[in-house]
């Protein structure tokens, strides 16, 4: 493919994206500048050029908006052509990131991204990662620009396969392939790896229209959105997980969903799948107090809760409705029968997390000071048993201190059984920070969710700072 008809290919793709001309440096202004010098001297250093200087300008307040991905495609297939296929890679999987940041990436511009890197892996000789990056994506250039274009990248994907290990020159099917990204990207998600989990359920995206079975596109594509819908939750993304897990529900649903009654799934949506989709749908929904739409996703969860986790996870869902409601006695109930079934179960874990849930209802119900005090000392007790029995879930444990902090601090808890606490959520919090480094959407959406927990260690540390010089001292791995 020449450097004129890829231009060429993506202008035309760009004209059909809504292009934000307020912003300081127009992405598509720079790409029709390089363009044109191409064009009139045949010089890809002076394309280049004009690329590098529009990227290095781009930047406000440090980053790049999403319209940037597309300059992110042809600048690595300019540099490819240039001969330097490393640097291509490298702005491809830039751009890609940048789009799936994006609270509504646009599948377009990664579709695209992903033929540059495609090209990019080719070129450095890595055939089995380009076949596998090109085998979906010719789907989607096929429903987009037509078959011709869907032929061409196919044939040089089986070039590529030719050269790879396996030298059988054979695209991998479309739908098998994108269940076993959909597979790696849930390992990535369980390792907390939300940055890898999003790159690969999001190519995992089938089109629509490219001779697929439309059940078998569905079910796989409210699966990659699921993924990508529960990695926003873990980043702090409510708003943006909740939007892409009704997209996922849409998808799965025999006619439109009011959201707020309950709707009727196609006949063969696997359990697991219903699950996945409505328990997240309800926990965001509560993030974001729209209480209706929780209980109505809960209510299609309920009829897919199969483990003993998931029926716990499903009772705390449940208790956090109740409490909306200002129904303790209904609470306690719900948390006592979790915690029973837990230890029958033998999952000491949701046990001691029941009993956490339980101490601080308790302590919510206290009403004079010196039994409120006594009840904190009980649920922070109760909070560092259970963090200590989800000692595998950092998340979980970052979620169980905060949580015990917060909420002795705001019911007037004792400080100094307080801070303990906070200085351990903290490291934990700071371990968390250091494992997402380098994915500054995701770090900087769990910046913006987190501000309450660093403000209320800040106030337990102000707390005891005036009459306790040594209690603001940080421990030997504290902050």
């Amino acid at each position: 493919m020449s450097l004129s008809r890829l231009l060429v290919l993506l202008l035309l793709l760009g004209s059909g994206i809504p292009v934000a001309r307020a912003h300081h440096v127009d992405p598509y202004e720079v790409i029709d500048r390089a363009f044109e010098a191409y064009k009139t001297h045949n010089d890809y250093a002076e394309a280049r050029a004009i690329m590098s200087d529009g990227l290095r300008r781009a930047p406000h307040d440090g980053r790049l908006d999403p319209e940037f991905g597309l300059f992110f495609s042809v600048y690595s297939d300019l540099v490819r052509y240039d001969g330097n296929p490393s640097f291509a890679l490298l702005l491809a999987e830039q751009g890609l990131a940048l789009v799936d940041g994006a609270d509504r990436p646009d599948a377009d511009v990664r579709n695209t991204l992903l033929v540059s890197r495609a090209h990019a892996l080719a070129d450095l000789g890595r055939y089995g990662e380009a076949v596998e990056t090109a085998a979906i994506t010719a789907l989607w250039m096929g429903t987009r620009f037509g078959d011709a274009a869907r032929e061409d990248l196919q044939r040089e994907a089986e070039a590529w396969a030719r050269k790879a290990s396996s030298g059988n020159g054979e695209l991998p099917e479309a739908g098998r392939l994108a269940v076993e990204l959909l597979q790696k990207a849930e390992a990535a998600l369980a390792a907390q790896d939300t940055a890898t989990a999003i790159a690969l359920a999001s190519r995992a995206t089938l089109p629509q229209g490219a001779g697929l079975s439309e059940n078998a596109v569905r079910l796989v594509n409210a699966w990659s959105r699921q993924v990508v819908g529960a990695a926003y939750g873990l980043e702090g993304r409510h708003r943006a997980a909740l939007n892409t897990l009704l997209g996922a529900a849409d998808l799965l649903v025999e006619e439109p969903w009011d959201r707020r009654t309950r709707p009727r799934l196609m006949a063969d949506v696997t359990p697991r799948l219903a699950w996945d989709v409505f328990i997240h749908i309800a926990m965001r929904a509560l993030d974001l107090d729209d209480a209706a739409l929780a209980s109505a996703a809960l209510d299609v969860a309920a009829d897919h809760a199969s483990t003993p986790n998931d029926r716990y996870q499903l009772l705390v869902q449940q208790a956090a409705l109740l409490m909306r409601d200002d129904d303790p006695v209904a609470v306690a109930a719900a948390f006592a029968r979790s915690e029973q079934e837990a230890r029958a179960a033998g999952d000491e874990e949701n046990a001691a997390l029941a009993r956490f849930y339980a101490s601080v209802m308790s302590m919510n119900g206290a009403t004079a000071q010196q039994a409120r005090a006594e009840a904190a000392r009980t649920m922070l007790s109760q909070a560092g048993r259970a963090a200590d029995a989800a000692a595998g879930n950092p998340q979980q444990v970052e979620y169980i201190l905060t949580t015990a902090a917060w909420q002795a601090m705001i019911h007037g808890g004792p400080v100094e059984a307080v801070l303990p606490v906070a200085r351990r959520a903290f490291d934990v919090f700071r371990e968390r920070q250091r494992l997402m480094a380098g994915y500054e959407t995701g770090q900087e959406a769990v910046r913006r969710e987190r501000r309450r927990f660093l403000e209320t260690y800040v106030d337990a540390l102000y707390e005891t700072g005036p009459s306790d010089p040594q209690a603001v001292r940080p421990a030997p791995n504290g902050p």
